[in-house]
């Protein structure tokens, strides 16, 4: 019998035995959001195009919605469809934080207005540090487009915990009004959802929310289990056991990858959810084992000071992308060497005109790890800042680097 490859489709993803339990955490809710009809010289939102894709999932996620034997239930698990105005935006929210932890939404095809009824989980350590954000973006075949930003503090979570209605609306540049609401969370419980032999998917009697700690577990375990998450379906594979955060808000099914076979025995996963551990949510990492602990790397707090073309969200994206794992692997021989590997390092350097690194300094918790730090990032390279001149010169940067095990 050819070995299956077994899935939880939905929100789902991540671990639910990384609790916080010295931080506070809160559920944001929006409500509702409404947008100007048109941009500001009143041209529409959208080419007068209808929209194709109904489910509201972004792209590379379709396929399970067309699987055979996954359609009704992956359908299930879609958001609405949304309105019949093609000229009108395809909206989704994206919730952030000044180091670009992002989770969002699906999107509501051709709406100026909608109750969205959609919900964050997040960390009263970032609210009160006042880093998080919520977005209300246009989603295009070409990309995106930013219609608004609210920034959220401890006094706006506070009032909109305290009110008896607990909404309160907001409005910024293409957003019009945007209602939130905020509940204290209370951690969820576990479940168990049975797939029967020969079934392809079965829908999960459960829903997870955007920043909320998963953990997956299958059993019988099939050679090559798959987990499928999340309002916008991700997916990641499960030896066993998977935890990480879920990125989207939804419902949630199980079932047997489409292009794997059925299997004649049947299958249980367990699913637990929870509150994550804050470097979790931070790194909002997924497809994690469970065994031990695992280590995450996390970049913090860029900042930039003579205002130059490089922003620091450029900054940023390289490091995660480019240079982390070099740093990783400083921090693998802290382990080798049996030193303190888990903290934060304080970096500052100086891109010069031509894009290369200067005047590197680097302070942490171990001098090995610092000098393994500071050779690399004397090698780093990022693009050529030019001031409001257009002119090249030189930007110096500051970040923090924190190593966390969960």
């Amino acid at each position: 019998m050819r070995a299956a490859r077994c899935i939880v489709a939905s929100c789902v993803l991540a671990a639910a035995g990384d609790a916080a339990a010295a931080t506070e955490w809160v559920v944001l809710r929006v409500e509702r959001v409404e947008v100007a009809v048109a941009h500001a010289d009143g041209t529409p939102w959208d080419e007068d195009k209808p929209t194709t894709e109904t489910c509201g999932v972004f792209a590379g996620a379709t396929d399970l919605v067309r699987a055979t034997g996954w359609q009704s239930v992956a359908r299930s698990l879609c958001p609405t469809r949304g309105g019949a105005d093609p000229t009108a935006p395809d909206l989704f929210l994206r919730l952030s934080d000044v180091d670009e932890v992002d989770y969002v939404s699906p999107i509501v095809t051709d709406v100026v207005a909608h109750d969205m009824r959609y919900d964050f989980l997040v960390p009263m350590d970032e609210v009160a540090a006042g880093s998080i954000s919520i977005s209300v973006l246009d989603h295009d075949a070409t990309g995106e487009e930013l219609l608004g930003t609210v920034l959220i503090n401890r006094r706006d979570v506070d009032r909109l915990l305290a009110r008896r209605d607990r909404v309160k609306a907001y409005s910024d540049d293409g957003v019009t009004r945007i209602d939130l609401s905020a509940r204290r969370y209370k951690r969820a419980s576990s479940a168990i959802v049975r797939l029967p032999a020969r079934e392809q998917a079965v829908r999960a009697p459960a829903a997870v929310i955007a920043g909320e700690a998963v953990e997956v577990r299958v059993a019988p375990r099939p050679a090559y289990a798959t987990a499928v998450f999340g309002g916008n379906l991700d997916r990641v594979s499960v030896d066993a056991c998977v935890r990480g955060v879920v990125r989207a808000s939804g419902g949630v099914a199980v079932g047997i990858q489409p292009d794997g076979a059925t299997v004649d025995f049947a299958t249980a996963f367990t699913i637990q959810r929870g509150q994550p551990h804050l470097a979790l949510w931070r790194s909002r990492s997924s497809g994690l084992s469970c065994g031990g602990k695992t280590p995450l790397t996390s970049v913090r707090n860029v900042q930039s000071f003579n205002g130059s073309t490089l922003h620091p969200s450029a900054v940023s994206t390289l490091l995660k992308s480019r240079y982390l794992p070099g740093v990783n692997r400083c921090r693998e021989r802290q382990v080798v060497g049996k030193r303190r590997a888990t903290g934060r390092v304080d970096i500052r350097f100086t891109v010069t005109p031509t894009g290369g690194a200067a005047k590197v300094s680097v302070k942490g918790f171990d001098q090995t790890l610092d000098a393994c730090i500071e050779s690399l990032a004397q090698r780093w390279r990022f693009g050529a800042p030019k001031d409001a001149n257009g002119k090249p010169t030189s930007e110096d940067f500051q970040l923090g680097i924190r190593f966390d095990e969960i």
